[in-house]
């Protein structure tokens, strides 16, 4: 089906004179200045939708009529829901308040305008996209993203190449996404062992699918395995091993089958490729699980997997999900700079080949949701590639749900400041990624499969995750047919593949309207993500600068100064030519704005704790994190108009975080001999494109007052005072207070 809306190719943005101003567009605004914009397009929607309905064969009859409509109990009803829908609107304003450049914790922001009026106006029609007869229209759309996605993140789409095509899809979240990367790894892993077995027990005449001639034929295929002293080499699968067929490589494995049916001369057959394919699959570990497939192969050494030690924790989830065990995960160390640590993984995969311990997958992390770091996926690669030739192989898979959308910084033309005027509001420039962090988004797809997710850095509405893979024909290791939802190799559903059955037709809607208006390159959502990164080094700058030197505390960032700056020199730098100045100003200022390209965190999250000077105790310092957390954080029952600023707290743990964090604690000048302790950190996620740099100044004058307030309550001697009120108390009111200045 082909559908105007639904291109495959991921779009370019629009390029302008005045590229800041062209996002004014796709927002509804901090204070809801869209609010005409959004009110017609959305009113223009719900015509189009109730004369839909109208036009819907018309002369069926209306069953709620003028009379139906006119009487007592309807009339009575609609006010009940209007009178409950208002209550609940006024119970919604004690949300967090994402869309406010107050707002400065987790990975959320505002929503893309395309990508709200798209979700609401598929909603009406209430498509469910686990099969393509109840969504024949979002099920294209779909498709259309898993495609953009890919072809965005650099996945090869054209099958005339002699590459394996890309394959895309819309899930809930990330966490499914990890989930089902780390499933089709592990069914991939053990699927020529399963096709071996299947032509065994055909070889044997132990049924009745292929004949023995058929089977043996089979067996004669070639497959590329490592043989000890020589390398790779093409051998017969009848003469492989339980560990060649274990570390054969991921595009081999997909093509196995077909390459056997080739063999044996029955690709013409279909009723007996059918039968194959199923003797297969009572072969293999998703039909036997993992217990029973070991033990039928003879299989000593349980499957492992690794990801760093601050992996989301999704993949210990995901390694219990398949029967693995979250023991089946090996944690990698972190450097200095909260990255993989690719010394420790080598080691711990050089070790798992001296045991021969199958590796079904190792994970690099494209943006922390914390530390904001990006692992070197490219030297992960490229370690895979030496080890393949000793013996080992696995699939190497990339957790992208926070940092996908970052590629699109390095795609496609630059869309640069041709024109502005330092007198001009709302100018913001964009921030280039660093020469490292750029290295790894331009070698991201050499990863085999890749996990974004577009309602964060791709500003859409939950739910909204996805799953690329760059071997599309992985997916089929996790297919579950069923008639119900499956119709034939025609058909496009694609809820046959993956973890969730009933998913909305709205969410796809919506992250295709939003790719489409904005486009997947520099000038589209590369120039929100350019300016929000612009806006992250600027509050690394200002958490750098925002104690004074006769406050009694310290700030410090959690990654290092760029190389060549003192402390001294870049607070010098800062405060003079930084803070307090228009974006304009501090743009023009060359020795400015190439330290902010340098300096900060990989991907807009800035890690941070403060400490009391001369403070060594780690506890202590947590305490004070934990107090500004409470002061700077919107709770149930709390009144977010009341929280001037929010900010989030998150905690490192000792053993995860390693050298890393042990190195942090000496920087703020705390004592943690053996690194036992864990520690709280706050965390300020810069996801506000039009964040002016007065603003994030002034929002540190407040931080400051916060911070001084809550060392009082830490330090200060409480002191009994009474008073008399003019009005009501609140019933449950603590009989102590905070006198805050």
């Amino acid at each position: 089906m082909t559908l105007g809306s639904a291109q495959d190719t991921a779009p370019a943005g629009d390029v302008y004179c005045q590229q800041w101003k062209a996002l004014g567009a796709w927002f509804l605004g901090p204070r809801g200045e869209n609010y005409d914009v959004f009110l017609d397009t959305f009113s223009e929607l719900l015509q189009r939708h109730v004369n839909l309905r109208n036009n819907y064969f018309p002369s069926d009859p209306s069953y709620i009529t003028d009379e139906v409509r006119k009487s007592d109990s309807f009339q009575q009803e609609v006010k009940d829901m209007q009178k409950r829908l208002l209550e609940a609107s006024e119970e919604m304003g004690g949300c967090v308040p994402f869309f406010s450049p107050r707002y400065q914790a987790h990975m959320c922001w505002d929503t893309t305008m395309p990508s709200i009026l798209g979700y609401m106006s598929a909603m009406l029609f209430n498509q469910n996209n686990v099969d393509s007869a109840a969504s024949p229209v979002t099920t294209v759309y779909e498709q259309a993203v898993g495609q953009q996605l890919c072809q965005m993140l650099g996945y090869n789409l054209e099958a005339n190449k002699n590459v394996p095509v890309g394959w895309g899809h819309v899930t809930c979240g990330g966490s499914i996404a990890n989930i089902e990367a780390l499933w089709a790894s592990r069914n991939v892993k053990f699927l020529s062992l399963a096709i071996k077995n299947a032509l065994l027990k055909e070889s044997l005449s132990q049924s009745d699918v292929l004949t023995v001639e058929q089977a043996n034929k089979g067996l004669e295929t070639t497959v590329k395995v490592y043989v000890k002293e020589k390398g790779i080499e093409d051998v017969a699968l009848k003469n492989t091993d339980s560990w060649q067929l274990l570390n054969m490589d991921i595009d081999e494995i997909c093509e196995l089958t077909d390459k056997v049916i080739d063999n044996m001369g029955l690709s013409d057959n279909k009723p007996v490729v059918s039968s194959f394919k199923t003797l297969i699959e009572t072969e293999s570990v998703v039909n036997l699980g993992l217990f029973k497939f070991m033990k039928r192969n003879n299989l000593e050494q349980s499957p492992v997997y690794t990801c760093p030690a601050n992996n989301h924790y999704s993949w210990p989830k995901g390694g219990t999900l398949l029967g693995m065990g979250s023991d089946a995960l090996l944690p990698i160390s972190l450097d200095v700079n909260f990255r993989q640590d690719i010394t420790n993984l080598k080691k711990k995969l050089e070790q798992c080949l001296a045991d021969q311990i199958p590796v079904i997958s190792v994970t690099a992390v494209i943006g922390s949701t914390e530390e904001s770091a990006v692992d070197p996926i490219r030297e992960m690669y490229n370690l895979r590639e030496d080890l393949k030739k000793k013996g080992l192989n696995f699939a190497l898979l990339a957790d992208g749900a926070w940092g996908g959308y970052f590629k699109t910084m390095i795609n496609g033309d630059d869309a640069s400041e041709k024109s502005h005027n330092e007198k001009e509001q709302g100018f913001v420039p964009h921030c280039p990624l660093t020469p490292y962090v750029e290295d790894q988004y331009a070698h991201i797809q050499l990863a085999d499969t890749i996990t974004i997710d577009p309602h964060k850095s791709g500003f859409c509405p939950y739910p909204g995750g996805a799953l690329c893979y760059r071997n599309g024909k992985m997916r089929y290791n996790i297919a579950v047919i069923h008639p119900e939802v499956f119709h034939g190799e025609d058909d496009p559903t694609m809820g046959v593949y993956g973890i969730e059955g009933s998913k909305p037709g709205a969410a796809p809607a919506g992250i295709l309207m939003s790719h489409n208006t904005i486009g997947l390159d520099k000038a589209g959502y590369g120039r929100i993500l350019g300016q929000c990164t612009t806006t992250t080094k600027l509050f690394y700058c200002l958490w750098l600068t925002v104690a004074r030197d006769d406050d009694p505390f310290t700030c410090l960032p959690l990654q290092y100064l760029p190389d060549g700056y003192t402390l001294e020199e870049a607070k010098t730098l800062i405060k003079e030519k930084m803070a307090y100045k228009s974006m304009s100003e501090v743009y023009k200022c060359t020795e400015a704005f190439e330290f902010l390209k340098k300096c900060g965190p990989d991907t807009m999250i800035n890690t941070f704790a403060v400490n009391i000077k001369g403070n060594k105790d780690v506890e202590k310092s947590n305490e004070l994190q934990i107090k500004m957390s409470d002061v700077m954080n919107i709770y149930v029952g709390s009144a977010a108009k009341r929280v001037p600023l929010i900010l989030m707290q998150s905690g490192f743990n000792a053993v995860k975080h390693g050298a890393g964090l042990a190195d942090f604690k000496k920087r703020l000048g705390l004592v943690d001999s053996d690194n036992k302790i864990d520690m709280n950190v706050m965390v300020n996620t810069c996801m506000n494109p039009w964040q002016s740099n007065e603003s994030i100044f002034l929002i540190g004058d407040l931080f400051r007052s916060i911070v001084l307030n809550c060392i009082a309550c830490l330090e200060d001697t409480k002191i009994k005072h009474r008073f008399v009120v003019v009005s009501d108390v609140e019933k449950e009111v603590s009989d102590e207070g905070d006198v805050k200045y």
